[in-house]
């Protein structure tokens, strides 16, 4: 394979677009249309790095939106209330996991024999939840109820045969 020799035209078109803002993608197409040779976005930004080329002020994009979660309604008075307490229990008409479809509330209930909620979709819960749990799910960390976890595993200390 020959090594590519970069010559002082080539050198120079790329300093221009660069500076001009374009990516290294943009460079070495242009310079590859200039030219007539093959440039590889690689070989641009190695060939800039060498030569510590910068573009001065930093280029900016648009920040793309981020996506909010709903907001909970406001009362009368103005504040937002806070949200009812999780349930512990599941309801009577609660279903396995095996009956869930695609337009069933998927809010989990208890804590090793899962059961769902099962009522129908609300669109503001993106389709995964009901009114009342998106309610829940969706609670800014400030006012979500908290719910009290107990994290003691025991004395478990593994024995070490000697």
């Amino acid at each position: 394979m020959a090594k590519f020799i970069w010559q002082s035209e080539h050198i120079d078109a790329l300093k221009l677009l660069w500076r001009n803002g374009h990516s290294a993608s943009e460079c070495a197409r242009e310079l590859g249309s200039l030219f007539g040779q093959a440039f590889s976005r690689c070989s641009v930004l190695g060939k800039l790095h060498r030569m510590n080329v910068t573009r001065g002020k930093k280029m900016t994009r648009p920040h793309q939106k981020h996506l909010r979660r709903p907001k909970r309604r406001a009362t009368s008075d103005g504040r937002t209330p806070p949200p009812t307490s999780v349930p512990t229990s599941p309801p009577l008409d609660a279903i396995d996991f095996v009956d869930l479809n695609a337009d069933t509330c998927r809010f989990p209930y208890g804590k090793t024999e899962f059961k769902f909620c099962g009522k129908p979709t609300c669109d503001r819960a993106l389709g995964v939840y009901c009114e009342e749990h998106a309610d829940i799910a969706y609670a800014p960390f400030s006012t979500r109820p908290r719910v009290k976890r107990n994290h003691n595993y025991g004395d478990y200390r593994p024995k070490i045969d000697s």
